[in-house]
């Protein structure tokens, strides 16, 4: 057997804003139940194409008694295409309709290979004069009998055969024949998919009849949405992920699987978790082409929901968008009328929110305190820190928290602020924060010192002066002297590998860090102690000789 080269079908005409999807993936129309009245009966869709060579014919067939008798085949619609293909010689205008009675088919085979198929009882030849949907009425109706037949159309020459969506029960419906040497090759419609042949998949071609019962024709089509990648490869998906930075750009797609020609309004509503909008008109009708929404065809809907920002504000990062149409004609079928898209956003853009610094009363009252506050020296100080949001958007990432004395750090944490809405105020302890008589001590605190909070978003903060707080304590004098005021004295200042304390015989040191760990401990000290500090790593340390403070920086 000649061979047979399979491509994929992918035409765009753009039209009034939109885009004609002559052969997108369609959804099979399939055989009516109902048969015993005037109907369009076989497959519309176009979603894929085998180029074949001359003598080819493909079929559509009707098992015993599968229709009324005495009803009459009056028109075969079929697909031809041969300009949209350069380079696959596909220049056939010339086709034959066939109609074959008796003979037999196998079921179970793949492949029927049989002296007689059957009788030709009638034949009419056609050109095509237009690339499309062939809508071809029959010079003399056909009589239906009781016995099989077959509806066939044969190639002339080089040409495109459409297929439409894999569905195994069409199989036997819908085949192709070679005539070779005077032997009918009959095909079950079946593609192998890989070199193997070890996955076969089942389409129907792209043909169907018109039986005529006598009553009136009433006038139907199969809509149904989905959602593609991009307009140039035209892969239906179900889901879609996007950066952070991106807006919401679908590209939703209605067909008609047919058998007639869209010529009623279509209702048209896109949702975002559950939440419609107000629903558009689309009206095939007022569109300057005839068979804007033919079948086999489609629209596609480019649209532009939503932006990074309003995503952002709505607190969108995973969500559905969905897309249902309701049209005002006949819509045979109901249940493929809805299409939805799961969306998966990256990490989501950082808000623009004025993050203030505050240090309150109370956790209850987020009054700021007085900015000078006096104690004893033996008085613990607690202060109550938290932040506002005074917007304008919601806070939806992290913040860098530090407190310092004096300049000095002695605390930072990384937080989140995702969920602090604008206008809220979140405390961040639950008890306060405490600094006790003896951390300050230990720091040799005593006079006037600054304990401040700053905060640094990791969003966009347009207020950078109200990112830092303080209140200025003044603390009544303790035993804690400098070194020009006393004999002890610390050196070298800054240290490196070894400090040296000066005048501190039989003294007990100890050398704490900003946060007030223990470091290192001297006992019974030397007159001139040489204390080992190769292994504090740079910064700022505090050491108490017996009572008395002194403060000094380690630097390598």
């Amino acid at each position: 057997m000649k061979k047979i080269t399979f491509i994929a079908l992918a035409v765009l005409v753009s039209i009034a804003g939109f885009a004609q999807l002559q052969t997108i993936k369609m959804p099979l129309h399939l055989q009516t139940t109902d048969l015993n009245k005037s109907e369009w009966i076989g497959n519309t869709a176009a979603t894929g194409l085998s180029v074949v060579d001359p003598g080819y014919e493909y079929a559509i067939r009707f098992s015993a008694s599968e229709l009324t008798a005495a009803d009459e085949i009056t028109s075969v619609k079929f697909y031809s295409d041969h300009t949209n293909y350069p380079g696959y010689g596909l220049t056939n205008t010339s086709y034959t309709i066939k109609i074959y009675e008796g003979g037999s088919f196998d079921e179970v085979n793949e492949y029927d290979v049989i002296t007689a198929c059957g009788t030709p009882v009638y034949t009419q030849n056609y050109t095509a004069t237009t690339s499309g949907i062939q809508t071809v009425a029959l010079s003399t109706p056909y009589l239906i009998g009781t016995g099989e037949f077959w509806v066939s159309i044969l190639c002339n020459g080089t040409s495109g055969v459409f297929t439409g969506n894999a569905d195994p029960t069409t199989a036997n419906n819908y085949v192709m024949t070679y005539n070779n040497a005077g032997t009918d090759i009959w095909v079950n419609n079946s593609f192998c998919v890989d070199a193997g042949c070890t996955s076969t998949v089942y389409k129907a071609f792209c043909l169907s009849v018109y039986v005529e019962d006598g009553t009136a024709y009433i006038e139907n089509s199969d809509l149904s949405p989905f959602f593609i990648d991009n307009e140039t490869d035209q892969n239906a998906i179900t889901s879609l992920t996007i950066a952070d930075t991106d807006g919401l750009s679908i590209l939703p797609v209605i067909v008609n699987a047919g058998p007639d020609n869209a010529d009623q309004e279509i209702s048209i509503s896109i949702s975002i978790n559950g939440v419609a909008g107000t629903p558009e008109i689309f009206d095939p009708a007022t569109q300057t082409t005839d068979g804007y929404i033919a079948a086999p065809g489609g629209i596609m809907l480019p649209m532009d929901l939503m932006s990074a920002d309003e995503m952002n504000t709505a607190g969108l990062t995973t969500f559905d968008v969905c897309i249902t149409l309701t049209y005002a004609g006949i819509d045979n079928v109901t249940t493929n009328n809805s299409a939805c898209l799961a969306i998966t956003r990256g990490v989501v853009i950082p808000s623009n929110s004025d993050i203030e610094a505050l240090l309150m009363t109370s956790n209850a009252n987020p009054t700021p305190i007085a900015s000078t506050l006096t104690i004893t020296a033996t008085d613990n100080i607690t202060v109550y820190p938290g932040l506002r949001n005074n917007g304008p958007e919601n806070a939806n990432t992290t913040a860098t928290i530090a407190y310092t004395i004096n300049g000095i750090e002695i605390n930072s944490a990384s937080i989140s602020l995702t969920g602090l809405i604008n206008g809220a105020i979140s405390p961040l302890t639950t008890s306060g924060q405490l600094i006790t008589a003896a951390n300050m001590n230990t720091m040799g605190l005593t006079g006037a010192f600054d304990v401040c909070m700053s905060v640094i978003y990791d969003g966009t903060d347009n207020v950078a002066t109200n990112n830092e707080t303080c209140v200025t304590v003044t603390r009544n004098p303790v035993n804690v002297e400098t070194n020009f005021a006393s004999a002890i004295s610390i050196y070298p200042n800054p240290a490196n590998n070894v400090v040296n304390v000066a005048n501190a015989e039989n003294a007990n040191i100890v050398i704490v860090n900003v946060i007030g760990e223990v470091v290192a401990t001297v006992n019974n000290a030397s007159s001139n102690q040489t204390i080992n500090i190769s292994n504090l790593a740079n910064g700022t340390y505090f050491v108490r000789v017996n009572a008395e403070v002194f403060k000094f920086n380690v630097v390598k």
